[in-house]
């Protein structure tokens, strides 16, 4: 069972997959919050401080690598601010 109380973003553009590993990690004890593009997961990611951020490597708007290179590129940045 999941003990960290921050959560897992999934970021999957195929609906079924997402919604299955979605269900797939509740059920191990885990919140988690799904999105279909990395574009649209982007502030969440930074407002939620997620533990885990799970994401395909094609997708539209913003490819799986590109979303990496984003949070990244924000931790970078938080790191310099403290």
């Amino acid at each position: 069972m999941g003990n960290d109380s921050r959560p897992i973003i999934v970021v999957e553009d195929d609906s079924t997959s997402r919604k299955l590993l979605a269900r797939y990690l509740e059920k191990a004890g885990y919140q988690v919050q799904a999105y279909g593009d990395g574009k649209s997961a982007t502030q969440p990611i930074l407002d939620l401080r997620a533990g885990v951020v799970i994401a395909d490597w094609n997708m539209p708007e913003m490819s799986g690598l590109e979303l990496v290179r984003f949070v990244r590129g924000m931790e970078e940045l938080q790191a310099l601010d403290s």
